[in-house]
């Protein structure tokens, strides 16, 4: 394998400090006139070994792109913010940044085997089933030993609307049947067919737990999305979870297994660690890197490992390019967004210790969630520094 030429780096972070902003083309000519003087060579550098060294730059967060994904826009590429200051101080290290890059993530059967298990409990908690009658719903619940009990008609209504908007733009209406012991909710729902007119009765059931097919079809905008399972490998997930008593697998009239979370303890624990996940760990962790600073290696790394490699670069070129483009109107206010999402991180390492602690009882019995606070709630959480 070729050694690694330090210069074509140097090359290109001189181009865009000497021109701020540049397109790819731009740089390559002034790193191939430099490589071709320094060289004493009247060939050319070699456009896959420029492209290497400038992928390396942007995956560390030395350059940054304006790349939004849009065709017919025109990329430049620039110094970021995080690599001007290190330039100023004379603390950039390009050959710590190579050597930390050799170390990247390597995605072992064991640690596929872990998100195929965090996808399982985590993000499959709880499945929909549709029915178009009452015979088969209670064809459906029948294996579950549930009666369908006399509801009352609830309105579901958007909290700005009055009874009267709501009547008018013929809303649908929801009955609600809970069946706190089992874990099962199911709604009657009342849908406008905006196409054809008309209502159409539809028995919405949401039940703790999941199939297989639930699984692989509920993975859009999930993590591990980047991953892929054969069917042996789910079958084993399933097999070993229902074999620690997480799951417990009941048949059901598709012919399928719904495999069920029977502790209720277990169930809650999960439903909040996912909603702690989404609606706050990672939409605090983009805004430190859209406002404050770029991903620590271990932020990095973490990054990588839940969204996969090209997702992740993508995450961090895109809060690079936010971060550069408010630098000016973020300056006098960048006090109060640093409180703001400091305030913001205690209160989430508030509510993990928390649910460690109220949970504590349910994570020592069920040690595959130890898979979970390992890859979704990391150390570094704990101890996360936003400045």
């Amino acid at each position: 394998m070729p050694k690694w030429d330090y210069d074509i780096d140097d090359w290109i972070i001189k181009a865009l400090r000497k021109n701020k902003r540049l397109g790819r083309n731009k740089i390559y000519d002034y790193v191939d006139q430099r490589y071709r003087e320094a060289r004493h060579k009247g060939t050319n550098l070699s456009k896959d070994v420029f492209d290497k060294h400038l992928k390396f730059l942007v995956q560390n967060s030395i350059v940054g792109k304006n790349d939004a994904g849009q065709r017919g826009t025109r990329i430049e590429h620039f110094l970021t913010q995080e690599a001007n200051r290190k330039l100023q101080m004379g603390t950039l290290d390009l050959i710590a940044l190579k050597n930390q890059d050799k170390k990247r993530i390597e995605i072992t059967p064991q640690l596929k085997f872990k998100a195929l298990y965090i996808l399982i409990l985590m993000f499959n908690h709880t499945t929909s089933f549709v029915f178009q009658n009452k015979d088969e719903l209670r064809s459906f619940l029948a294996p579950f030993h549930l009666k369908l009990l006399k509801a009352h008609k609830a309105r579901m209504a958007d909290d700005d609307e009055s009874e009267e908007e709501v009547r008018k733009e013929r809303r649908h209406f929801q009955t609600r049947v809970e069946f706190q012991d089992k874990g099962v909710t199911v709604y009657d729902d009342e849908h406008v067919n905006r196409y054809h007119g008309g209502i159409t009765n539809v028995y919405n059931c949401q039940i703790r737990g999941m199939t297989k097919e639930s699984v692989i079809l509920n993975r859009i905008d999930k993590p591990f999305q980047y991953l892929s399972f054969s069917p042996d490998q789910i079958d084993k997930a399933f097999d070993l979870l229902s074999k620690d008593h997480i799951l417990y697998p009941v048949p059901h009239s598709d012919g399928d297994h719904i495999y069920r979370i029977i502790d209720t303890n277990l169930y809650f624990l999960l439903y909040f660690l996912e909603d702690l996940f989404t609606e706050y760990v990672m939409p605090v962790m983009r805004k430190i890197w859209k406002y404050l600073r770029n991903p620590t290696s271990e932020e990095r790394k973490w990054l990588i490992l839940v969204e996969g490699e090209t997702r992740a670069n993508r995450i961090i070129i895109e809060d690079t390019e936010h971060r550069h483009e408010i630098v000016t109107t973020l300056k006098n206010k960048k006090s109060e967004k640093t409180i703001e999402i400091e305030r913001q991180v205690k209160s989430i390492q508030e509510e993990l210790n928390g649910d460690i602690e109220k949970y504590g009882f349910i994570i020592k019995r069920y040690k595959s969630l130890q898979h979970i606070f390992e890859i979704m709630f990391p150390e570094f959480l704990q101890r996360l520094a936003v400045r």
